[in-house]
């Protein structure tokens, strides 16, 4: 994922700052992610309401919002076994 500046943004902020007043002063910035872009109003409108104490509370934020354009293939993880009685998906790649 591409934050396109957002993080120079959410390290020039002032904290703490809330969910609302990060909306209001950059909502329109876009994010980039495989899927396509999104606004950051957008991606934080998922998110619960909060204050932000750290610029890392933001980007934590970022990542729990963005939609699941921007997650890979959905469920994959390639370090789990597979469980036992369920056959083998051969993938190839």
């Amino acid at each position: 994922m591409q934050l396109n500046g957002t993080a120079d943004r959410i390290n020039a902020e002032s904290y703490p700052v809330t969910t609302e007043e990060l909306i209001a002063k950059h909502g329109d910035h876009e994010i980039e992610h495989q899927g396509g872009t999104e606004c950051l109003r957008e991606v934080l409108e998922r998110t619960e309401s909060e204050v932000h104490y750290t610029p890392d509370d933001v980007v934590f934020s970022i990542y729990s919002g963005v939609s699941g354009d921007a997650v890979g293939r959905r469920g994959y993880c390639d370090r789990d076994p597979t469980p036992p009685g369920v056959p083998r998906e051969q993938l190839s790649f």
